[in-house]
């Protein structure tokens, strides 16, 4: 009896192989933008604390100016670094998208080397219940002839 022997086992492989890239690059993506948005919370944790910091220097009451002053180019310096962080978001999030329809692209196509795999051994199980009963009917056609 024959082996079953799918035509297609090399690009089926070699999808697979790219899959599991593609899964990897996508994590990879994925882990540097959730760091990206800690980092942007962080900033904005900063940026609370700076108004507080604030608020508690005008209730005390001394040192307004200079607390204003410092406050003022802190935060502007903090605004300027969220601006760039949002730049960098958007730019991962794009990435993030391409790495995904790449990905969705070649599970579909797996999808379909899987369908044509599943059809192609179906037919080789058909053939070799055909060449089974084969035998089985040359066996019985024999043994007939025979007269056992």
């Amino acid at each position: 009896m024959k082996k079953f022997k799918f035509t297609l086992e090399a690009v089926l492989k070699y999808k697979r192989t790219i899959e599991k890239t593609q899964k990897a690059a996508l994590a990879e993506v994925r882990m540097r933008l959730s760091a990206l948005e800690n980092e942007r919370e962080k900033l904005r944790m900063s940026v609370k604390s700076a108004h507080e910091t604030l608020n508690a220097a005008v209730e005390s009451g001394g040192g307004i100016i200079d607390a204003m002053r410092v406050h003022g180019a802190y935060v502007t310096r903090l605004k300027a670094e969220d601006k760039e962080l949002v730049r960098r978001i958007v730019v991962v999030e794009a990435e993030k998208d391409l790495r995904e329809a790449e990905l969705i692209a070649t599970m579909r196509e797996l999808k379909g080397y899987d369908k044509l795999y599943d059809e192609q051994y179906l037919a080789y199980l058909k053939e070799v219940q055909a060449e089974e009963e084969k035998e089985i009917s040359d066996i019985v056609s024999r043994d007939a002839a025979v007269g056992v």
